[in-house]
């Protein structure tokens, strides 16, 4: 897992560089094996990232990373399990890649798709923020199951995401007030249920984007569209029937899902060893 956040600010009084340093102690232990931040002073944002290197673990997959025409910036906790049939694809239509990450391909995709189609067409657990220079605006989202959280905070002529509530609890003046106390609402379906319902917080002012969300903020404004860039359908058995699944092609999909993510350029598994799993 990595850790992201990113500030945009209208006003012109908030140092971002130094806004964001005062996250890197909530982020740092996502993602030990990197570091790395943009300002683009033009358009009043900055995206930090501390990585945990899945695939690539060379220095040019580090994050933020930005598409190839430099439309695009993203900031991405997460993995595209798929990326390896995307990335053939995306080569055949003629895209050169220079790491072997799936962030990579996610932000060719967003180049030759646009973003909510490229995250259609992926399989992938992920949280993940982008920077569109040529729309001005800022795109957030998160996976189909949720499984990748992403929060975010507007105060006055500011706004802040982040993939840990801790970093954003962190940030100064103007957001301190926002994160100010215990959102009571929140606290009584805690007590409920055990968690948090989006798109509420435990803070006041802190709002989780929903599983399968997107959500576009204007860089002008600071205006956000909340929208679903993925609505899950029913399983659909063998008969039709859309409450019933065969047995057979649950086990095959579950088997395939399985070998999917056990993909990797690090050891990964309980024994430490990279190889694929076999279901009985």
């Amino acid at each position: 897992m990595c850790g992201f956040a990113g500030i945009v600010d209208r006003s012109g009084r908030l140092d971002l560089a130094a806004a964001l340093d005062r996250t890197r102690p909530a982020l740092e232990t996502r993602g030990p094996d990197g570091h790395a931040r943009i300002v683009d002073e033009r358009l009043g944002c900055g995206l930090d990232h501390h990585r945990l290197a899945i695939f690539d673990p060379d220095e040019r997959g580090r994050q933020p990373m930005s598409s190839t025409s430099g439309r695009f910036t993203i900031v991405f906790n997460g993995s595209i399990f798929d990326h390896p049939e995307h990335r053939r694809e995306l080569e055949r239509r003629g895209e050169i890649f220079r790491t072997k990450t799936d962030t990579e391909v996610l932000l060719a995709g967003f180049e030759r798709w646009g973003v909510a189609e490229t995250l259609r067409r992926v399989d992938g657990m992920f949280a993940l923020g982008v920077l569109d220079r040529v729309d001005r605006r800022l795109i957030l989202a998160r996976d189909r199951a949720g499984q990748k959280p992403i929060l975010f905070v507007r105060a006055g002529e500011s706004f802040a995401f982040a993939s840990d509530l801790g970093a954003i609890e962190s940030l100064p003046a103007p957001f301190a007030s926002r994160v100010d106390g215990i959102d009571e609402v929140s606290l009584r379906w805690f007590l409920r249920l055990g968690v948090v319902p989006w798109p509420r917080s435990i803070r006041p002012g802190v709002e989780h984007l929903d599983p399968g969300g997107l959500a576009s903020i204007d860089l002008k404004t600071l205006h956000v569209t909340r929208t679903a860039w993925c609505t899950l359908p029913p399983p659909v058995g063998e008969h039709g029937d859309p409450h019933r699944t065969d047995e057979r092609t649950t086990l095959d999909v579950l088997r395939a899902s399985v070998h999917r993510q056990c993909r990797a350029d690090r050891p990964l598994g309980v024994a430490g060893e990279q190889r694929a799993l076999e279901l009985r």
